[in-house]
């Protein structure tokens, strides 16, 4: 009797074992695929911000074109300057920005699908033709897309890692002895682990904005130089030294 008795407890003891691994196999692929959503809502957003790269700039550009045809004869010279990307091409850097905004509609479609269960796997190769449009195409940090898009893509590894880690525990769970022999995933698929290619963008942009700030800086510092000479009526030449200001010694 005593036999059964501790048979029945580890029987009903090790039931509330796998019912709590059932439980947890549950909770986790609940939290994957939470985390997928999480992932494609990033991903989508950052497509938007590609695909908006050089229009907000371009518009920029056409406003202060046109202030400035009214003051200078060289602004259609300074407007080829500015579209021709590190000393590229014009038309070259408009052909890679054309490329990253395809690319980003294809992103945008393929986010659409996989919101609808597509396939993850076609979703990875649609983003990696985007990262590799991205990393081709001229980026002006003066471009509101461009910060708009690096904060997306900051977004979008912080969102891919917390999704491989929660795909990592459920497999790492779903895939041990006693949920395998018991069959507790057997209603639905795993997740699977999705790898792209980074976007570092930062590295990138922030020289753009060093360059665009000391630019200001030194402008800054002629206006500030002007205006003095504008006071004093003469050049900086003739301004008296600190040692020249001095008086002597009595």
């Amino acid at each position: 009797m005593e036999y059964l008795v501790v048979a029945l407890l580890v029987v009903a003891i090790f039931a509330a074992y796998v019912a709590w691994l059932d439980h947890r196999v549950v909770r986790l692929q609940a939290r994957s695929a939470a985390a997928r959503q999480a992932l494609s809502v990033q991903l989508l957003r950052r497509a938007e911000a590609a695909a908006r790269i050089g229009t907000d700039a371009a518009a920029s550009d056409t406003a202060d074109s046109d202030t400035a045809d009214s003051d200078t004869a060289d602004s259609d010279t300074a407007g080829r300057a500015h579209a021709a990307i590190r000393g590229g091409d014009a038309d070259t850097a408009e052909d890679d920005v054309a490329t990253s905004r395809r690319a980003a509609r294809a992103a945008l479609e393929a986010g659409a699908a996989d919101l609808a269960g597509a396939d993850l796997d076609a979703r990875a190769a649609t983003e990696n033709d985007l990262v590799r449009a991205l990393r081709a195409a001229p980026l002006h940090a003066s471009d509101p897309a461009v910060a708009d898009l690096v904060t997306a893509s900051r977004r979008v590894a912080v969102a891919r890692q917390v999704y491989n880690d929660a795909v990592r525990d459920t497999r790492a769970l779903a895939l041990a002895r006693v949920p395998r022999a018991f069959r507790l995933s057997a209603g639905q698929a795993l997740p699977g682990y999705f790898d792209v290619d980074e976007l570092d963008l930062e590295a990138r942009v922030r020289p753009s904005i060093a360059a665009t700030a000391a630019d200001a800086g030194v402008a800054g510092a002629a206006d500030r130089a002007d205006g003095r000479v504008a006071d004093r009526g003469q050049s900086p030449a003739a301004w008296p030294r600190p040692e020249q200001a001095r008086p002597g010694p009595a």
